[in-house]
């Protein structure tokens, strides 16, 4: 097939209406999700059998993070020993500029890592809505 025999404007079309059922299919999960979870914590239950003998367990998330200005008063002085310095691209831009580094000397430095892309689709805007 010749790239001048693909119509885009078809594919397009095809993506969005997948992306569409995608976005209904992920609602309808997460309420029904959502009924579950409110079912089990109403008769205080971590884990079921249900009649068809499937076991639902509810796991509850939780991420903990330190409050950084928090834990520092806390420490004191011990601070410098529990935390690492870290690079500062806007420092490094000054002092490159300011010491005239040749940025070709960077490049042995510097990593690049692919990332997968995608595309963004933007609708034409419909007059009067």
């Amino acid at each position: 097939m010749a790239d001048e025999d693909i119509d885009i404007d078809a594919l397009i079309d095809t993506m969005l209406t997948f992306k569409r059922q995608r976005d209904r299919a992920e609602l309808a999960f997460k309420r029904a999700q959502t009924l579950i979870m409110e079912t089990m914590d109403k008769s205080k239950a971590k884990s079921i059998v249900t009649q068809g003998g499937r076991k639902v367990t509810l796991v509850e998330g939780k991420q903990t993070s330190w409050n950084e200005d928090v834990l520092r008063q806390i420490l004191g002085p011990k601070w410098d020993e529990v935390t690492k310095q870290v690079l500062d691209p806007g420092k490094l831009e000054m002092v490159v500029e300011r010491d005239k580094i040749p940025e070709e000397s960077l490049q042995d430095a510097l990593i690049e890592t692919p990332k997968a892309g995608y595309l963004r689709v933007t609708e034409p805007k419909v007059r009067g809505s």
